[in-house]
């Protein structure tokens, strides 16, 4: 009667999520019941076209190689006890760069929370990766949803309570909450550099060709000042090319969206009642804004002002008191006549922010206790997912598309009796 030797048996990993150019780690397991010593080979199975990476350590449980191209690595592991060789197992590396615009396969209905530190806002990229301010060490850090993975922070000057990330260029502008002044951060080489403004910011809109339109108040220091002003900046030189004042805004803030195929600007003044929306016309070639339409009353409180890719439509999410049936609701006005309303989403709560899909198709929101997904012809409620503090209060919460449109974030600040903390909740939705 024999006597058979099981097979030693090897894991390769989980599949993982990584930055072109960053060095990944991969981290097999292996067990063998004879409890010999086992000897490992890993080989690139295949990689990106051009690739010309290759595994340091590929006789080791954990070698590593360089992400040199976006697109997928797949690795396979194999183990050898010196009779029997274990069964081949795989893993696979999605490469992305910062400024993708895509999501790789993840698991439909996929979900999580993490912790983070408190955050003025968050910009989600793709495959799980997220920026957000750390507005208690003045930092911008990038993190992965999925993998729950720090990959790196940048020091900024200043408490950040706005970003906007250009694809164009991969570049992150960051508005501060009480210096003027605009970080550029290139989170690919982990520095930043100042854009010096004439006064304290509000909000920014990025506009083409490295432009940035920031909304300023009047006085450089006083958060009371009477009104507001709306500059043009080079962000690539960090020049203030133009400034218009607008004296009938009131100074408390004003969030701005920018058209790019429309050329225009739209304005809303915000923590406001009744709120306000401008919409102006801008002409590059002779840096000028003209004012071509205007609607007042439009609710209280406003948070939020987004326009959707196709340039379409202005999502304006102010507070109760808007909706033609429901109180709590965000309108959808047309950017070519605010006189036209196309619909509403209603959130049947306070609505703290909304955004638009990367294919314009579909809208996020969020009430505070969940995102909530619409469709935009209809504007019927298609899903909604939960969101909790576990008892805490939730006091300010952003919701946001990942920029391949698969995946939906949340950021809520969780404020406790003694405490607050930060949570990024996230959740993968239809393609």
């Amino acid at each position: 009667m024999s006597n058979l030797t099981p097979s030693p048996v090897i894991d390769a990993g989980t599949d993982q999520y990584a930055l072109t150019g960053k060095v990944v780690n991969l981290a097999g397991t292996s067990y063998d019941s004879a409890g010999g010593p086992l000897t490992y080979q890993w080989n690139l199975v295949s990689t990106p076209s051009g690739s010309a990476t290759t595994l340091s350590g590929a006789n080791t449980l954990t070698p590593s190689f360089t992400a040199d191209l976006p697109g997928d690595y797949v690795l396979s592991l194999l183990a050898d006890d010196g009779e029997l060789q274990s069964q081949t197992d795989t893993v696979t590396v999605h490469a992305n760069v910062i400024n993708c615009t895509f999501d790789n396969p993840a698991t439909l209905g996929m979900s999580g929370v993490i912790e983070t530190s408190l955050s003025g806002d968050i910009v989600p990229l793709c495959d799980g990766w997220v920026l957000s301010a750390n507005t208690t060490d003045n930092r911008v850090e990038l993190q992965n949803v999925f993998t729950e993975e720090f990959e790196r922070s940048v020091s900024v000057d200043g408490a950040v309570r706005d970003m906007e990330f250009d694809d164009e260029s991969g570049l992150l502008y960051a508005v501060k909450k009480d210096l003027p002044s605009i970080s550029r951060v290139d989170m690919q080489a982990g520095t930043a550099n100042l854009i010096p403004l004439p006064s304290l910011p509000l909000d920014l809109a990025l506009g083409g060709s490295n432009k940035l339109f920031v909304s300023l108040r009047s006085d450089p220091l006083n958060i009371y000042a009477d009104y507001s002003s709306i500059s043009l900046v080079n962000g690539a030189t960090g020049s203030v090319l133009k400034t218009w004042p607008d004296t009938s805004f009131s100074a408390d803030s004003i969030l701005l969206a920018y058209d790019r195929s429309g050329q225009q600007l739209v304005a809303g003044e915000v923590w406001i009642n009744p709120a306000e929306l401008k919409r102006y016309a801008f002409d590059e070639g002779a840096l000028t804004l003209n004012l071509v339409d205007q609607r007042g009353y439009v609710g209280t409180s406003a948070g939020d002002l987004q326009i959707s890719p196709d340039g379409r439509h202005a999502a304006f999410t102010t507070g109760s008191g808007n909706g033609s049936v429901n109180p709590y609701t965000i309108f959808d006005f047309s950017t070519d006549d605010f006189g036209t309303v196309y619909g509403e989403w209603d959130t049947d709560a306070y609505p703290l922010s909304g955004s638009f899909s990367p294919d314009g198709n579909y809208f996020v929101a969020t009430n505070g206790s969940a995102i909530q997904l619409f469709d935009v012809a209809n504007h019927n409620l298609l899903a909604e997912y939960p969101v909790s503090c576990n008892g805490l209060l939730e006091t300010e919460m952003v919701t946001r598309f990942s920029r391949g449109g698969n995946i939906l974030f949340a950021y809520g600040t969780c404020t406790g009796a003694s405490s607050s903390t930060g949570r990024i909740f996230w959740q993968v939705i239809e393609p």
